[in-house]
């Protein structure tokens, strides 16, 4: 059987797997045995990639500033396509607030701000870069 000693959750970040779960053994009185399986492996795109390069140059004509780069911590669709097929693949979204739970919301300027960024017909949007 193949074990993973290292889990890779943002680039360059490896959390050793055996740690985590003498953790919640201790903080829980109990025996953990477990496994971990990476579906969606973290990954690292530089800033002079031609489409972060584009999508920034969209950022700074609607916006005046281009938006920061950074590690996402979490996975999504994008790092299927980075790690399956080596599509370079950029999360980009509203500013929403309690993402993914009941009390979600998002600032319809944020959505507008998206909306901007990414249709087609406009001649400033990504698809025309």
């Amino acid at each position: 059987m193949h074990v993973i000693d290292h889990v890779s959750l943002l680039p360059g970040k490896m959390i050793p797997r055996r740690e985590i779960l003498a953790a919640v053994a201790a903080e829980s009185g109990t025996r953990v045995e477990g496994e971990f399986r990476v579906t969606r492996d973290a990954f690292k795109m530089e800033s002079d990639n031609p489409l972060i390069q584009s999508f920034q140059s969209v950022c700074r004509d609607l916006m005046e500033n281009p938006l920061p780069v950074r590690a996402k911590p979490f996975v999504d669709d994008g790092n299927i396509f980075r790690s399956r097929g080596g599509v370079p693949a950029i999360t980009h979204s509203p500013d929403a607030k309690g993402a993914h739970t009941v009390h979600e919301e998002v600032p319809v300027d944020e959505l507008v701000r998206v909306a901007l960024c990414l249709r087609p017909d406009d001649s400033t949007a990504l698809w025309k870069s």
